[in-house]
């Protein structure tokens, strides 16, 4: 369980612009001992204090480099204008020698198990996690790339891919000079050992999952990382009224009320029930929590839909319960 001791200090020992509105950070131990290793495709948790005033915040940024280099994580933050100060503090006012906490990688977004074949579709700055992907497999031929940006100078990170998989394996799309590409295309008929992983905005990454639907690709086949909380869970989010309900504890027996202006995650909190929480939008899966009893009603985009479907985990910090009670294994 993550508690406030997994945070950890780091310094940025380089800080580049790449691209219109990208800032590449690496970050390294102070005294230049190896960092905890990662899976490919892991992201970690960077805390950020906003400079308009003072408030911390957590934001997740996925690893773009090769797990096997433990000498330095590199994250790629670009920079929200309208968004609620995280980014912009990072890109506007962290420099290269200044120290930041991170907490150590996770991964619910990797490679899969037996994989012999990788397609992979980044939107924007979704080209982060499979960067690294691509870095682990080192150039073996089985990875095809495909980016979309909406402009040229969007493009961070293009000459690193490149070299990842090698030119002939990297396919960009500028949308606006051509428009969206035929997806189904991109995507090809499903084939033993092919998976196919996608980062970026949510329409594309769901016109992508239908396009794979419709072309027969198994569900386990198909891996997806989400930003934000949009989409699906925001529709389930929005349709009525917040009930309350009760949660029950395994350890404990615990019964916890969550009303209706609460979530479940500040619900525990207030129970002084010590549970991870870093993006509480139902992205980063760092609450995911066992179900033993009732019925979870899902708001989140990082649990897969056949997960949804067997109502053996929930995520605290979004979803709630169809039913009265849930019995969590907490």
């Amino acid at each position: 369980m993550t508690g406030a001791d997994d945070w950890f200090p780091v310094r940025v020992t380089a800080k580049v612009r790449d691209g219109d509105d990208v800032f590449l950070f690496d970050l390294a131990d102070p005294a230049g001992a190896p960092l905890p290793s990662f899976q490919p495709g892991a992201h970690i948790d960077v805390a950020v204090e906003r400079a308009v005033d003072g408030t911390g915040l957590t934001r997740q940024y996925s690893l773009y480099s090769a797990p096997a280099d433990t000498r330095r994580y590199g994250i790629a933050v670009q920079r929200e204008a309208e968004g609620r100060g995280g980014s912009r503090t990072l890109c506007d006012t962290v420099a290269a020698g200044d120290t930041v906490r991170i907490r150590r990688p996770r991964a619910l977004f990797t490679l899969a198990a037996g994989a012999t074949s990788h397609v992979m579709i980044a939107g924007g700055i979704g080209i982060t996690p499979l960067l690294s992907m691509a870095s682990h497999l080192a150039g073996d031929g089985s990875v095809t790339l495909h980016y979309l940006v909406r402009r040229r100078d969007r493009a961070a990170l293009l000459d690193a891919a490149r070299q990842a998989v090698g030119p002939e394996n990297l396919h960009l799309h500028v949308t606006a000079e051509t428009g969206r590409p035929d997806l189904a295309r991109l995507i090809g008929p499903p084939a033993r050992g092919r998976h196919l992983y996608l980062c970026g905005p949510a329409p594309l990454l769901d016109a992508a999952t239908a396009a794979a639907r419709g072309l027969g690709w198994p569900e386990s086949h198909v891996h997806l990382e989400r930003f934000a909380a949009d989409g699906a869970a925001n529709a389930v989010a929005n349709a009525g009224a917040n009930r309350p309900f009760l949660l029950r504890l395994r350890s404990t027996g615990a019964v916890i009320p969550v009303m209706a202006d609460q979530t479940a995650a500040e619900a525990l909190a207030g129970a002084n029930v010590e549970l991870p929480i870093s993006c509480a939008e139902g992205v980063c899966g760092a609450c995911i929590t066992g179900v033993l009893d009732g019925t979870p009603e899902h708001r989140d985009c990082v649990l897969t839909e056949a997960e949804h479907k067997a109502n053996r985990l929930f995520t605290p910090c979004c979803s709630r319960a169809v039913s009265e009670m849930l019995v969590v294994d907490l």
